[in-house]
């Protein structure tokens, strides 16, 4: 085993794919250079074109397909062209009122069996990169991958009857708001008792039991009017009530960390996740471990090799083994000890899901 993890590891890299784009030239093209690693998730800003026929189509637009079509391929020739923002252009041209309100944000995607066209083209270019016009059935669009932007929080949550999760909790509606904002209002005045109050006060008692804490998520995975309120927020800075589908939320925006790491995963049957084909004990996945952090200290190592061979998670042949994550006081004991690692050391380390292999590098967007 030890030899085919070796001989994988001096093999070169495969290279992707060209991306389908638009064929007609940028000018003054601003378009990134390609990277070798594909990202698992990827955050997006665009123009959405619709035309009479498509799905949720705008009150007012009657442009034709064809039309729709040529106004986003001219559009993509902007976007594709230095100094313009795309933002901009969805400001004035995009017919998702939504994303227009946003600058055109589309929100985070990861990766999935059931993605669009346009979620799988944004999982396959670099960050800068514009895409498009890709047809959807509410329109056409042209989008640009743009970071990811990971927000924690804590939060104090004040529930009322009738919500999903409230549980006992039999307040009404008018009730809650005048408790969250008296909350709001001790919290502000006193910050450092943030934490105390959450234990004590709120209504989620999951997040209660670590002082509100709430492990990052990615623009676009929150309530909207969760995120509008923690982007006013500074780190420390209080804000709310902010109602939500929880119910109204006091919360204290939280500092978030975030690092980049090679990982080859290991299972072993009983692991979290492990398929039930999966028969390789826990002490044989640590020794396995052990071997291929061995065979990746080589100098000439390719860990994208190693990986498309030797790892358990099912998107590294096609996304490679590298990884950029957010990471909070929230977050799982094995991501706060890989905030700990030195950069460019191969370390072998158990979580719920098996052993990984690790090295921390140098922090990349994703």
């Amino acid at each position: 085993m030890r030899a085919a993890l070796v001989a994988a590891s001096w093999a070169g890299a495969q290279s992707q794919p060209a991306d389908p784009l638009l064929d007609r030239a940028p000018v003054e093209s601003r378009e990134p250079r390609k990277t070798p690693w594909l990202p698992v998730r990827a955050s997006a800003r665009g123009v959405r074109i619709a035309y009479a026929g498509a799905e949720r189509v705008p009150k007012g637009v009657t442009r034709s397909r064809e039309e729709a079509r040529e106004l986003a391929a001219a559009l993509a020739i902007q976007a594709r062209s230095r100094g313009v923002d795309v933002g901009a252009l969805a400001m004035r041209w995009s017919d998702d009122p939504v994303g227009r309100e946003r600058g055109g944000f589309l929100g985070t995607v990861r990766i999935r069996k059931d993605q669009t066209a346009l979620e799988r083209a944004m999982l396959k270019v670099p960050v800068g990169a514009v895409v498009g016009p890709i047809e959807t059935p509410e329109g056409f669009f042209v989008a640009e991958r743009i970071p990811v932007v990971d927000m924690a929080y804590d939060a104090i949550v004040v529930a009322w009857r009738g919500l999903e999760g409230a549980g006992k909790v039999v307040r009404s509606r008018t009730e809650a708001l005048a408790r969250a904002e008296e909350i709001a209002a001790k919290v502000r005045d006193d910050p450092t008792s943030f934490e105390a109050v959450a234990r004590a006060e709120s209504d989620d008692r999951v997040s209660a039991e670590r002082g509100g804490s709430i492990a990052p998520a990615p623009m676009g995975d929150l309530d909207p009017r969760l995120e509008d309120a923690l982007r006013d927020l500074n780190v420390g800075g209080v804000g709310g009530p902010v109602e939500t589908g929880r119910g109204y939320l006091i919360v204290r925006r939280a500092p978030v960390e975030r690092v980049t790491a090679d990982l080859v995963l290991v299972s072993y049957r009983g692991a979290s996740q492990a398929p039930l084909t999966q028969v390789r004990s826990k002490e044989e996945a640590r020794a396995r471990a052990e071997e291929i952090a061995q065979a990746l200290r080589h100098p000439n190592a390719d860990v994208g090799a190693v990986a498309k061979v030797a790892s358990d998670d099912a998107t590294a042949p096609v996304h490679g083994p590298r990884r950029t994550m957010a990471i909070s006081k929230a977050s799982t004991p094995f991501a706060q000890t890989l905030l700990k690692l030195p950069i460019g050391e191969w370390s072998v380390m158990e979580s719920p899901l098996g052993f990984y292999v690790v090295r921390r590098v140098e922090l990349e967007p994703d």
